[in-house]
């Protein structure tokens, strides 16, 4: 989500364009849903937590608000990235994946080769001339990149 260690010299962040599709689908799609989590906010005491009188100019006030953001967007970040693994997971039952994920070596290769293989695996259309096991064994080969310390020559 955040490039250059959260900031950049503005001391603004930068949102991924994943984070900000989420965001646009929220408010396009959960209009009411939003609706009603701002009205349980407010019916839960928000009002009283609201600092009154206050000034934007106030360095504390606009540490905490810049810092609620950030929180804001890495929590709905972490939900996004949760989404997004379990929806591959579950691509994966669905194809049938797992015993053929079950008998790759993960100490030749790395985890996220390995999602991202099973992600473009379970995501390709059915090809008739090849099983999903077959897929991601070419999406395996095609990601996988062996690094020169863990080869072992005889």
């Amino acid at each position: 989500m955040f490039e250059n260690d959260q900031f950049n010299n503005d001391n603004q962040f930068i949102i991924s364009y994943e984070l900000l599709a989420l965001l646009l689908w929220i408010i396009e799609n959960e209009d009411d849903a939003l609706s009603t989590l701002v009205k349980k906010a407010f019916a839960s005491g928000l009002k009283d937590q609201i600092p009154h009188n206050t000034q934007m100019s106030d360095s504390h006030l606009l540490e905490e608000a810049q810092q609620a953001i950030i929180d804001f967007f890495s929590i709905m970040e972490s939900h996004m990235i949760e989404s997004i693994h379990e929806q591959s997971v579950q691509k994966a039952l669905e194809k049938n994946l797992l015993p053929s994920i079950d008998q790759i070596d993960t100490a030749n290769c790395d985890d996220e080769t390995l999602r991202m293989s099973v992600e473009n695996a379970t995501n390709m259309p059915n090809n008739a001339n090849e099983t999903p096991k077959e897929a991601l064994c070419r999406e395996l080969l095609q990601n996988w990149n062996p690094s020169q310390e863990k080869l072992v020559v005889n």
